[in-house]
């Protein structure tokens, strides 16, 4: 398993706004590389038992990939399951609240159904973690200037 782990030190909003900013399937696509749409099947985005699929296109290659959540504490964790193209994703994000706003440190876990994918990952770690880490600053600078909802 290749697991890449990321931290926000610091996004000048309560956590509250943070979850609120993440989870709504209209930012989604503003601060995610590659995803063109993040469409709801089935309940909300962040709530335990919600469904999503992401629609990404890569290099003029398009692939969907469905997130369930798995087990939430509203505000504080987020555990959702990614799967498709062969690989599967354990996402956990986790909030917490400082004096200044709040710290976010995601951890990526991906398994590839095959060897070949399992290598893949492997090699792509620094790469995965650079993109995970551009885009997360990506969202802290939306969040902190237009808060939950972004125009």
């Amino acid at each position: 398993m290749t697991t890449i782990e990321t931290t926000l030190n610091i996004i000048g909003q309560p956590p509250a706004v943070v979850a609120a900013a993440l989870f709504d399937p209209d930012n989604a696509v503003q601060w995610q590389s590659n995803l063109e749409k993040f469409e709801v099947v089935w309940g909300k985005a962040g709530e335990a038992g919600a469904k999503v699929h992401l629609h990404y296109s890569q290099k003029g290659k398009s692939h969907v990939m469905e997130e369930i959540w798995e087990a939430v504490e509203p505000g504080r964790r987020y555990l959702s399951r990614i799967t498709g193209e062969g690989v599967t994703v354990e996402l956990e994000r986790i909030l917490k609240t400082t004096p200044q706003g709040t710290q976010m440190l995601v951890r990526w876990s991906g398994l590839g159904a095959s060897w070949w994918l399992r290598l893949v990952l492997r090699l792509l770690r620094k790469a995965i973690a650079q993109r995970a880490e551009f885009d997360l600053l990506n969202f802290k600078y939306l969040v902190e200037v237009h808060g939950a909802k972004f125009p």
